[in-house]
């Protein structure tokens, strides 16, 4: 079973295999822009370019938040969408 950090976030080593200090959190309230970024070393583990990730619920509304979400951040690089499930 995968735990949380203190932030709230998924230890990283649970889904990627990788460590928290690997990434950038901003999933405070008030933090705007895109929930986790990859800092390395090498490419993400969700494949080259893909260094940012957003954190959503499985949901339609979820679904549709990031649509508006995306449009407004314009093009960052290739974003992985990663939805909790249950």
């Amino acid at each position: 079973m995968c735990q949380t950090t203190k932030r709230g976030s998924a230890r990283g080593s649970c889904y990627t295999n990788t460590t928290e200090e690997q990434w950038s959190f901003a999933l405070k309230p008030g933090q705007t822009g895109v929930d986790a970024r990859w800092l390395g070393p090498g490419p993400s583990p969700f494949g080259p370019g893909i260094d940012f990730v957003e954190l959503k619920p499985s949901s339609l509304s979820s679904m549709n938040k990031l649509s508006g979400q995306l449009q407004n951040w314009g093009t960052q690089g290739n974003t992985a969408v990663f939805m909790a499930l249950g």
